[in-house]
């Protein structure tokens, strides 16, 4: 007699053959099992895209708020820890809502992204670089105070003070940004990074109100 039973599929198994097994539904299970195994593949994919992208601005690829936030605290704990100062240092760019108005959104895009760029070639190659909001860049310099920290907002500013953007009717936009540097001398358990970035944003709006493409201080 022909055995014809249904094969009950054990505990987690996503598929069963009837007895006795047909060659062709065999091989067209085996297409189906091979093409779910390639979507998991495809989703496992996605996923480290997605997170990639959440890790990164898309306009800047420098990281992004989140991220950046994320490296800060590490960074704070890790000063605190070892007992050393820290410094961050946010640049804005100047006068960026008049070049939007004035040349288009395109063009502001492109003065962020050149912006970006001379941050990080002008900074140290293993500072963690990141666009936090808008037009503003933050970087986080542990072991570094005062003057060292200025030296680096300078060679920034000065890399951007010796770049222009060609516009398409041939003429050439100069961009400037503005530095605020907030320096701490002891990282306590009760530092907290969004209150280090509030006094370094202060002291960007100090850097602009002497004029802009200039670096300003703050020691707490």
């Amino acid at each position: 007699m022909q055995d014809t039973d249904v094969t009950t599929p054990r505990a987690g198994a996503d598929d069963f053959l009837h007895k006795p097994v047909v060659p062709l539904e065999l091989k067209s299970r085996v297409h189906i099992g091979e093409r779910i195994l390639g979507m998991g593949d495809d989703l496992v994919n996605v996923k480290g895209a997605l997170e990639n992208a959440a890790m990164f601005d898309p306009l800047t690829n420098l990281l992004s708020q989140k991220a950046f936030l994320a490296l800060s605290r590490g960074e704070l704990e890790r000063a605190r820890r070892g007992q050393v100062p820290l410094s961050l240092v946010a640049l804005d760019v100047d006068d960026l809502t008049s070049i939007n108005e004035k040349h288009g959104e395109a063009v502001g895009n492109d003065v962020l992204t050149l912006v970006a760029q001379t941050i990080r070639e002008k900074s140290r190659p293993y500072d963690g670089v990141g666009r936090y909001k808008d037009d503003m860049f933050l970087i986080p310099l542990p072991g570094v105070i005062g003057q060292d920290a200025e030296k680096i907002a300078e060679r920034i500013l000065k890399g951007m003070a010796n770049t222009d953007i060609s516009l398409l009717d041939g003429t050439a936009l100069h961009v400037t940004v503005s530095a605020g540097i907030v320096s701490l001398l002891r990282v306590t358990v009760s530092t907290e990074i969004e209150m280090l970035i509030e006094r370094a944003q202060e002291a960007v709006e100090r850097a602009k109100q002497a004029g802009g493409n200039q670096a300003h201080t703050i020691f707490i």
